[in-house]
């Protein structure tokens, strides 16, 4: 019996109707903005179209649609990252 349970739920995990069939990256997240401890404003991306959404402990709630989509960059711009730094710091004589 509990076997039968345990397979039950992992067939409705399973085929619960999110397979990854459908179109790939119909939803994006573009910009998370934390406004406190449990609080975050997120920009989410549905097709031609753009909504900020409030996210608490309550849940989520659209605040605003956008009828002007934004241009989100092509590219992120490069960072430094913490290794070339960490080598050049590690490559400097120290004077004597």
């Amino acid at each position: 019996m509990l076997l039968a349970i345990v397979a039950f739920a992992w067939f409705m995990r399973r085929f619960s109707g999110t397979s990854g069939a459908g179109i790939p990256h119909a939803i994006e997240i573009l910009a998370v903005r934390s406004v406190g401890n449990r609080e975050r404003l997120m920009l989410v991306q549905i097709g031609e179209e753009q909504v900020l959404i409030g996210v608490g402990p309550a849940g989520m709630r659209r605040l605003h649609e956008l009828k002007k989509p934004l241009k989100s960059p092509a590219e992120p711009k490069p960072g430094v990252d913490f290794a070339s730094l960490l080598r050049k710091q590690m490559s400097k004589t120290p004077d004597a």
